[in-house]
């Protein structure tokens, strides 16, 4: 899993990113997920970040991050499979990735 900080949401990231870093290991870690924590970047907006440019305008329809911890399902091949929106947790998450990872 890949965590893009952004800061961009009332300043609620405002931290240093061993702040960050140490919130996602507190917090999500125990979620069960491995994230891997890039720096801060703009999620939305004229500086938008590359990645989320590509997250945003592909998959079933052109898409907007509305607000923080918005996450995207991109398949092996870099395909957008679906788009979460904050309320998503890991419930609702969980089984979409086990049906792209297929049966084991």
């Amino acid at each position: 899993m890949l965590a893009f900080p952004c800061n961009q949401f009332w300043g609620q990231e405002s931290g240093t990113p061993e702040e960050i870093r140490a919130f996602v290991q507190k917090k999500l870690m125990p979620l069960g997920g491995n994230f891997t924590i890039f720096q801060k970047a703009d999620v939305k907006g004229p500086g938008i970040h590359p990645v989320y440019r590509f997250l945003c305008d592909n998959g079933a329809q052109r898409h907007t991050v509305g607000w923080n911890f918005h996450k995207f399902l991109v398949g092996s091949q870099g395909q957008v499979h679906e788009k979460f929106g904050t309320g998503a947790g890991p419930s609702v998450i969980k089984p979409r990735i086990q049906a792209l990872l297929g049966p084991r």
